[in-house]
């Protein structure tokens, strides 16, 4: 997973290996500049990827079209890390084609996940539950 930030906007480059390709997630539809860094980013990493383990990785990264998409303008960098968080769980298909999500609740348990991932303990009621979601 690459985060990436172009233009005070994150979105998300991830290689996955089965498909051979690299997956651009971003909250916002479509702009003409993001699949430009996108495919910078992806290329050079192809490249990376072949010379240390010989996988041949397309260069062109694929938009991924209907994924959520955020209301507000502040909300891009919680979806990237909510699909970095799905992806790591291996529960894509529960968050990601979703179009609704209530993103004042999600910023206290996404809060949550770092703060008990450090060691901390935090309420129940904070803890992510992605079916609902």
């Amino acid at each position: 997973m690459i985060p990436l930030n172009f233009s005070e906007h994150w979105f998300l480059l991830v290689l996955n290996p089965i498909d051979k390709c690299i997956y651009h997630w971003n909250s916002i539809d479509y702009s003409p500049n993001f699949p430009g860094i996108a495919n910078y980013v992806a290329s050079f990493y192809s490249k990376v990827i072949e010379r240390r383990s010989g996988l041949e990785i397309q260069s062109e990264a694929k938009w991924v079209h209907g994924c959520r998409q955020q209301d507000g303008n502040l909300d891009c960098g919680l979806f990237v890390c909510m699909w970095a968080y799905c992806h790591a769980v291996d529960s894509e298909d529960i968050w990601f084609k979703a179009k609704t999500c209530d993103i004042k609740t999600l910023r206290p348990k996404l809060a949550a996940i770092f703060l008990k991932h450090r060691g901390v303990e935090v309420e129940a009621k904070y803890e992510i539950n992605l079916a609902l979601l």
